[in-house]
């Protein structure tokens, strides 16, 4: 299983890199009523892979997708 620390993801990618993605995922932060779920998350999904997400109840899991 492969875990992406957000903290250590380039933000300079290139459109090339991203060619064939299903999803892309940029900088993306979210929070309720005060409580950061999601804080600066980069991520992108090649088409065709499979990606499982594990976490406890309101950790974010539901809005990243």
């Amino acid at each position: 299983m492969k875990s992406i620390a957000p903290a250590h993801l380039p933000h300079d990618r290139s459109l090339g890199e991203e060619e064939g993605a299903a999803i892309v995922v940029r900088d993306l932060s979210k929070a309720f009523d005060g409580r950061v779920v999601l804080d600066r998350v980069s991520c992108t999904v090649p088409a065709g892979q499979f990606v499982v997400l594990l976490g406890p109840s309101g950790c974010g899991k539901s809005t990243l997708f």
